[in-house]
């Protein structure tokens, strides 16, 4: 669970220096955050993240925070981009087929065209349809 740590203790609207760990703490980076409010943190100018609960201990302010949406767009962004990558190679492949097969591959290969359909430009459309 993501954590953000500080040595002090903010006030609502204030901003202050603290380290971010997304990932356990083996990706700890050093930020600037903004207590929004009681329930509210912004990491770095846009990154709003919910406080989930907050742990005073050793003089450090440990906030436990959810999950950054920016980063979540970014890899399922990515992740996606994969995935139809991988789907077009596979497109690709079915029309090699054998003609014993070739039944399969048309009715698989409309169902990845459907699939694709959103992805796809005016030109791509066409020559899948």
């Amino acid at each position: 669970m993501p954590s953000l740590t500080t040595k002090i203790t903010p006030r609502p609207g204030q901003d202050f220096d603290a380290v971010l760990a997304d990932d356990g703490q083996r990706h700890a980076r050093p930020v600037r955050a903004q207590l929004v409010s009681e329930f509210w943190i912004r990491i770095d100018d846009g990154d709003l993240r919910q406080v989930l609960g907050a742990t005073a201990l050793d003089g450090a302010l440990t906030y436990r925070v959810s999950g950054s949406r920016i980063l979540g767009a970014e890899v399922r962004g990515e992740r996606l981009a994969t995935a139809i990558a991988q789907a077009k190679l596979l497109q690709t492949a079915l029309g090699k087929l054998d003609p014993a097969d070739q039944g399969r591959a048309r009715a698989l290969r409309r169902t990845l065209n459907h699939w694709l359909e959103p992805t796809m430009t005016k030109r791509e459309r066409q020559r899948a349809g």
